[in-house]
């Protein structure tokens, strides 16, 4: 009984500390989108902080069990982003380009709106395939 209370406290440990990423396929308009989902408190801290860059058409969707305003910040970015926020399927606001820290000073983004999506992509994406605030976004069946 003891070794396998011990063996399942392990597994729930390893587990636990798995950096197991999980993706999604995503599509707004005619553009798939394969975003890394951020989930937990750990993952929504992380983001996409420390990475070099981040692939065309790949993103980070974050999940809220709850509709708020969720701010972002560009703290430890080595690349600008688009960062698109969504309620439901809608796309609700857009900030395009938002710049790197400079001066030892973090970009910090504040929403108006409540979500309970939010995609980060590469900067210039919403330019490039002409996404707009009304615009559905749509998981794709895997």
């Amino acid at each position: 009984m003891k070794k396998a209370l011990s063996l399942i406290l392990i597994c729930l440990f390893l587990t636990a500390c798995s950096n197991v990423s999980q993706f999604v396929d995503l599509k707004i308009k005619d553009v798939e989108v394969r975003a890394e989902l951020a989930v937990n408190f750990k993952e929504k801290i992380q983001g996409l902080s420390g990475r070099e860059n981040l692939e065309n058409n790949q993103g980070m969707l974050f999940l809220y069990e709850q509709a708020g305003q969720y701010s972002f910040w560009m703290k430890d970015m080595n690349f600008s982003l688009d960062i698109i926020y969504i309620n439901s399927d809608e796309i609700m606001e857009i900030f395009k380009n938002v710049p790197l820290k400079t001066d030892g000073e973090i970009t910090g983004i504040f929403p108006v709106q409540t979500v309970d999506k939010v995609l980060e992509v590469n900067a210039g994406f919403c330019d490039l395939y002409d996404i707009q605030i009304g615009d559905k976004i749509g998981f794709i069946n895997n």
